[in-house]
């Protein structure tokens, strides 16, 4: 699955666990918006995955992990998180390494 349409179903997976619907957004943006988000038909920026993940009540990494899973490329979140420490060890910066706990 590609990204963007991986990223509109964890969106509306999330928003459908909640029980809400697209219309709940409109503080947001318009349903029209949402619906095409939530169908891959158009991406987010950063700024708009925090406000989406705010109204959700989630941390955007909880909607942006949803989204990495629902590709299929790495189909287990602890290999995610595995995936993303090694990357960040590997950047070699002290103080990136140290934000790194075990």
């Amino acid at each position: 699955m590609d990204f963007d349409k991986a990223f509109g179903k964890a969106v509306k997976d999330i928003r459908i666990s909640r029980g809400l619907t697209q219309e709940f957004f409109t503080d947001i943006s318009s349903r029209t918006h949402i619906s095409r988000l939530e169908l891959g038909q158009s991406g987010a920026t950063l700024n708009f995955i925090n406000k989406i993940a705010a109204a959700l009540n989630v941390h955007p990494l909880t909607i942006i992990s949803l989204a990495y899973l629902n590709t299929g490329n790495i189909t287990d979140l602890s290999e995610l998180q595995n995936v993303v420490k090694k990357d960040i060890q590997t950047l070699g910066s002290k103080e990136l390494q140290a934000l790194i706990k075990d």
